[in-house]
C-alpha cells in the first residue's frame, strides 16, 4: 500500500528527503502502556502510541514540505517550496553529542509544521 505522500504528488516532483515522529515524543503513551499492560489496559496506550506513529508522514520534496497526520482524523499540511517563511531547527546538546538531528520546523504565513523527527530517508 502507497503512503499518502506517494499517493499526492504532483508531476515532476520527487521525494528529497522523509522523516519520521521520534519514538522519545512517545514515550509516556509508551510508558504507560508497558507499566499497565499487567492489567490489559496498557494494550491501548501501546496501540494508540503505535498508531501515532505509523500514521504520521513528513516529507520534503523539489517543489512542497508535505505533512500527514492521523490514522481515522487525517490531518495534512502542504505548502510549495516558494511559500515558505523560514526553517527551525533546535537540537540539545544531549542531541548534538549523539548526533541527532534535532527537531524542525517550517513556517509559512499562519500555517507551521513542527514534529519531533528523525531523518528515515536522504535522497
Amino acid at each position: 500500500m502507497a503512503s499518502y505522500i506517494d499517493k499526492v504528488l504532483i508531476g515532476g516532483e520527487q521525494i528529497l528527503y522523509r522523516a519520521r515522529i521520534r519514538l522519545w515524543t512517545l514515550a509516556p503513551l509508551l510508558l504507560l502502556g508497558i507499566v499497565l499492560l499487567p492489567i490489559g489496559v496498557g494494550l491501548i496506550f501501546l496501540i494508540w502510541a503505535w498508531a501515532r506513529y505509523a500514521s504520521t508522514e513528513l516529507a520534503v520534496t523539489n517543489k512542497r514540505v508535505i505533512a500527514k497526520t492521523g490514522l481515522i482524523e487525517r490531518k495534512t499540511v502542504e505548502m510549495f517550496i516558494a511559500k515558505v517563511e523560514s526553517i527551525q531547527v533546535e537540537q540539545s546538546v544531549m542531541g548534538r553529542l549523539l548526533r541527532h538531528r534535532g527537531d524542525f520546523g517550517y513556517r509559512h504565513s499562519q500555517r507551521a509544521i513542527r514534529e519531533h523527527c528523525r531523518p528515515t530517508h536522504a535522497a
